[in-house]
């Protein structure tokens, strides 16, 4: 062959091999040896300057060749520090670019090529060279291996993109992906659906991002950092329906269920990223909104609840459609199955990272798989769930029906639609909603594909529902029928003197009627959010003095005696708080009508107004406190003796809670009850903190690390909310990282008041942190607080994991405990 041909030939073959190189770097195929950066350092580089120019001369054209081969270089440089950085699509999509540019270079090497053959003058090349054909051919065979892993690699990556943005479409629930900075990168047409905004709109924003505009279920703000997928990415745990409000750019808010599930690498085990799923349940919190219009009369509550039934209809109407949206998932579920059994792997990886349980059976029905959802909701691995079968885990009282419809479909070849509870690791049983379709060929069953969807909330919300109808229509109804009646007597009576006590006795239970319709226009306002709260100065003296003197006006059997008032004004809303000491008062004087007086006693203590109101009535059992806090709750005891729905200490809560404050009882039965509320001052000092690497103190926690024990010893004091419980748990985390920890004693021995409010983020969030962190065993001390101590048992009945934990009522006896544990 013409010497010329060759030694360009092998120009080229090295110019290949860096561009094939190149490629394998950023498409991250291993590969020996990577490609030279450097336009002089690199084979083609050593070839211009070391022996082309020697040996052509410095033709036109070889200048030109100088000028790209220097591009090529600057343009590989910036792809590498791109894929470096983490930004490997970016590179790879500036790759098609640069090769534009390598290919004007081959073209070039042609040409030139060409114009020496046809006038070679005096331009052989170099002696030196010593080319060898077989290194020639080894550079043409290492190209084309190259190139052929690399042509794989994209197509393999291709389809698994395809697969995927193909079953994120499919989905009903609204599906984001974000990476592990919290930048959304993903998401699919039911999140543009649901968020109000286009994937286009949503690309680079994070949960911090003012956008979202996002409520918590409690209808206060939800800083960022708090959402499920930020929390996931945190704590390395799903996060499980966690309910949100979204203000959406029309200013309509869609109220989410939000389900979260970290992406962890297999080898580094680093989270790379968040999967989330959520769906629509705006329809679901208006259930609560109930009995909205007056109810001053029998017709007008039938109305309400024939309107209430209406609702009901059109619930099932929703679920209809919700059902039929599922169905139309479920079909192209079914349609992606055949396309992704090439890239089982992938497939499988897919139905786990979405927040559902997903499964798969034989076409006689036996079930072969489950996704690991199903695993970890059930606690076994997907081998013992086939093994067991679903009957292990449906409720017995949904297994005749379940099998039933089952048979039936295996045997129509229709889809399956059934509504069933699945018992859960911790023992609970959880509604779902089940479907299930068959996946035909050539009109024969291969497989059945179904999905188990929670519907536990809506479940509980229409049984809360029902519950409170019935209550509320026999309460309204009982005062009706005596009204009526005492009318009947009324009409058939002419002597004045003897229609007086009917006539009071009519008057006494409309005002009971009133006092019912009352509150529960207040809990409907409570539940839609639109009761105003006015912030003025309060004389709280003058407020305890009057509220007191307007009930003792009320009662001749009982005597009001206010005993210490706070000198201090107060910003709230007065007639709010009136009407809390009012339900309190009026409290202590039903239930306890063979005493005499009611002692009532305001004082400031640590920043908190703290006011009681004391009975020596029945009392109320230990058991039953907890329950008070129940919208419709009655104790058992005095359920016949006396009267109400019981939701006084519920409104009366809910305009505490607006206020930042909080409500407790301590009770004994026979000796009476005093009910305890607090509201905060405004603190402008500076809280006082001490810090080292082994000690913490603040006004309301002061954590030591024990080192000769190895154990944390922790003191909470005072009055304490959702926030100072929080604040305070976050930094107890941080010391039993630092110190390698896995023992803490817990002390709550001067904790005051209530702090129930916390208790579910304590259980459902930071005990997980803690047993990530390292923490074993935990020993608790009790409060004197009974709330405080039913808060306690709260947060650790429904703590997930392996913590072992304790109670104890002194000190002593938990540092003991824990000192012997291993």
């Amino acid at each position: 062959m013409n010497p010329i041909i060759l030694d360009f030939e092998q120009a080229k073959s090295k110019h290949l091999l860096f561009k094939s190189r190149l490629r394998s770097i950023l498409y991250d195929i291993p590969v020996e040896e990577g490609p030279v950066l450097s336009h002089h350092e690199c084979s083609v580089g050593k070839w211009i300057y070391g022996h082309a120019l020697a040996a052509y001369g410095h033709i036109p054209e070889m200048h030109e060749l100088e000028m790209i081969h220097a591009e090529i270089h600057i343009s590989a440089r910036k792809l590498v520090a791109l894929h470096k950085d983490g930004k490997s699509q970016e590179a790879r999509n500036g790759l098609s670019e640069m090769e534009a540019v390598a290919d004007q270079l081959v073209n070039l090497l042609g040409l030139v090529e060409k114009k020496l053959e046809n006038d070679p003058g005096n331009h052989e090349p170099i002696a030196v060279l010593n080319f060898n054909p077989e290194e020639y051919n080894d550079l043409l065979r290492s190209n084309a291996e190259l190139d052929k892993r690399i042509k794989q690699q994209i197509a393999d990556n291709n389809e698994s993109s395809l697969k995927y943005e193909a079953v994120l479409s499919a989905l009903h629930e609204g599906i984001i992906i974000q990476d592990s900075a919290g930048v959304l990168i993903s998401a699919n047409q039911s999140a543009e659906r649901l968020l109000g905004m286009t994937a286009d709109q949503m690309r680079g924003l994070t949960s911090m991002s003012p956008d979202w505009g996002s409520i918590a279920e409690n209808g206060e703000p939800l800083p960022g950092e708090l959402h499920a997928p930020m929390l996931a990415l945190k704590t390395g745990l799903s996060q499980i329906n966690q309910i949100l409000g979204i203000t959406k750019k029309d200013q309509k808010v869609v109220w989410l269920s939000v389900n979260s599930q970290p992406l962890i690498h297999k080898e580094t085990e680093e989270i790379t990223g968040v999967v989330s799923s959520f769906f629509d349940v705006t329809a679901t919190r208006e259930y609560e909104a109930l009995l909205k219009d007056s109810v001053s009369e029998q017709q007008a509550l039938n109305e309400e609840l024939a309107a209430s039934n209406e609702e009901q209809a059109a619930v099932n109407e929703e679920l209809i459609s919700t059902n039929e949206e599922l169905t139309v998932s479920q079909e192209s579920i079914r349609h992606l199955l055949e396309k992704v059994e090439a890239s089982e792997s992938r497939f499988r990886f897919m139905l786990n990272a979405i927040p559902q349980q997903v499964w798969t059976a034989t076409a006689d029905g036996a079930l072969d798989y489950v996704n690991q959802v199903v695993c970890d909701d059930f606690g076994y691995n997907t081998e013992e769930i086939v093994g067991h079968g679903w009957q292990a885990f449906i409720h017995p009282d949904d297994l005749e029906n379940c099998l039933k419809k089952w048979l039936k479909a295996l045997e129509t070849g229709n889809e399956y639609v059934v509504e069933f509870r699945l018992k859960f690791k911790d023992g609970n049983y959880v509604w779902h909603l089940a479907r299930a379709v068959p996946f035909a060929e050539n009109k024969e069953i291969l497989l059945w594909l179904g999905t188990n969807t929670n519907i536990d909330l809506q479940k509980m919300n229409e049984q809360r529902k029902d519950e409170f109808l019935s209550i509320a229509s026999h309460e309204l109804k009982t005062p009706l029928t005596s009204i009526k009646a005492y009318n009947q007597i009324v009409q058939k009576i002419s002597d004045p003197e003897k229609l007086r006590p009917f006539l009071k006795k009519s008057a006494d239970h409309i005002a009971r009627l009133e006092r019912l319709i009352g509150d529960l226009l207040d809990v409907t306002k409570i539940n839609a959010g639109k009761i105003y709260y006015a912030q003025e100065p309060v004389n709280f003296r003058e407020l305890m003095a009057h509220t007191v003197e307007s009930v003792q006006h009320t009662t001749s059997s009982h005597e009001i005696i206010l005993q210490t008032v706070p000198e201090i004004t107060y910003s709230g809303d007065q007639l709010r708080l009136e009407q809390v000491l009012h339900n309190f008062l009026s409290n202590a004087v039903k239930y306890s009508p063979e005493a005499g007086k009611i002692l009532v006693n305001g004082k400031v203590d640590e920043d908190n107004i703290i006011v009681s109101v004391q009975d020596f009535g029945i009392g109320i059992a230990r058991e039953n406190i907890d329950k008070l806090f129940n919208r419709y709750y009655r104790v058992d005891n005095t359920a016949m003796r006396f009267e109400g729905l019981g939701l006084g200490l519920f409104i009366s809560a809910e305009i505490l809670r607006k206020h930042g404050g909080s409500f407790w009882i301590e009770s004994e039965i026979g000796k009476g009850s005093t009910f305890y509320f607090r509201l905060p001052l405004q603190n402008i000092q500076k809280p006082e903190v001490t810090k080292t690497t082994t000690f913490y103190r603040d006004r309301h926690i002061i954590i030591n690390y024990n080192q000769t024990q190895r154990r944390l010893d922790v003191d909470w004091t005072g009055f304490h909310d959702e926030e100072s419980v929080k604040h305070g748990c976050l930094i107890l985390l941080e010391y039993l990282q630092n110190n390698k920890s896995d023992r803490i004693v817990n002390d709550n021995t001067h904790v005051l008041g209530n702090w129930s409010e916390a208790a579910e983020w304590v259980g459902n969030i930071w005990f997980p942190m803690m047993e990530k962190a390292g923490l074993k065993y935990f020993a608790h001390v009790f409060s004197p607080s009974t709330f405080s101590e039913l808060a306690a048992r709260k947060s650790i009945d429904i703590m997930a994991g392996i913590i072992t934990t304790q109670f104890f009522s002194d000190v002593d006896a938990a540092e003991l405990w824990i000192n012997n544990q291993p």
